[in-house]
């Protein structure tokens, strides 16, 4: 079977809104205590935060799961067989079952712990996506295939990390922001093409990114916040190549346009968000 994704109409929406209404909180106080994603009150910077605390708390190993073609596999019976022993409301049965069936999802949430459950919804894990992590640190020391995982934008593995008590470095198995995500937020710069709208003041430029550069840092930068360093340094040497092309006595002189944004960033700290809190990072 294959599964095509349908794009929701307005109508669509407010079925699933007053759908989600009525479900939510039937639904919601069943649910794991270690489940966070999509529910009220819950998010993932919370999500994050157990993970490490779990790790924190001496486990040794992680299973990052990915379930292969959930959307193409999952018996449709079972689910609903289950809502049903929750919601005795037929209308409803048959709304969701609809929705099951025609391809339009928001997204989804299974909770398994072995193959065999996930055998019995139709399911597996993704062989190739699936690894056992060893959590790695200074205590933690045993060599294993796989000390990495990501999760929800964030990169677990073995960093050095200070003590600031002891004012002391150690290994601790922690997360920062992840490679891909930085690759995605240097990539969302890019289509800006800041660099080449030299019709744009500092100001504008300010105005556009601002919200972006505010997001990104509210996000990733909880945890680990020098890890955004690469970003704002890619942000930062966008604004030397605008500066290059915007004015006439920078064209071709990296350095000098280098100079005249360190200056800007001296006295105009507020101007963009990360210069405002002190990271501003390098323009050369």
């Amino acid at each position: 079977m294959h599964y095509e994704t349908t794009i929701p109409t307005v109508t669509d929406r407010l079925i699933q809104q007053a759908l989600l209404q009525v479900l939510q909180p039937l639904l919601d106080p069943t649910f794991s205590q270690h489940s966070y994603g999509f529910r009220p009150g819950r998010s993932a910077h919370q999500a994050v935060h157990a993970a490490q605390a779990y790790v924190q708390s001496g486990r040794r190993v992680v299973v990052d799961v990915d379930l292969e073609k959930f959307f193409d596999r999952v018996n449709h019976d079972i689910l609903i067989d289950r809502l049903r022993q929750r919601v005795a409301d037929a209308g409803v049965i048959r709304l969701v079952r609809a929705y099951l069936t025609s391809g339009i999802m928001d997204g989804g949430l299974l909770m398994a712990r072995s193959k065999e459950r996930l055998a019995e919804c139709g399911l597996e894990m993704h062989p190739d996506k699936t690894h056992v992590v060893y959590c790695k640190d200074g205590s933690r020391k045993e060599e294993h295939p796989n000390t990495k995982f990501d999760f929800l934008g964030y990169s677990f593995r073995p960093r050095v990390v200070k003590n600031r008590k002891r004012n002391s470095l150690f290994v601790s198995f922690t997360p920062a922001v992840s490679s891909s995500a930085l690759k995605s937020m240097r990539e969302t710069t890019r289509k800006f093409n800041f660099r080449n709208r030299t019709e744009l003041s500092l100001q504008d430029i300010s105005r556009l990114h601002n919200p972006v550069l505010r997001g990104w840092m509210a996000y990733y930068g909880k945890f680990c916040p020098s890890a955004m360093y690469p970003v704002f340094r890619h942000f930062n040497m966008t604004l030397v190549a605008w500066a290059m092309r915007k004015y006439r006595r920078l064209k071709g002189h990296k350095m000098r346009a280098s100079l005249f944004l360190e200056q800007v960033a001296e006295k105009q700290p507020h101007l963009f968000v990360h210069w405002q809190n002190g990271t501003v990072g390098a323009f050369a």
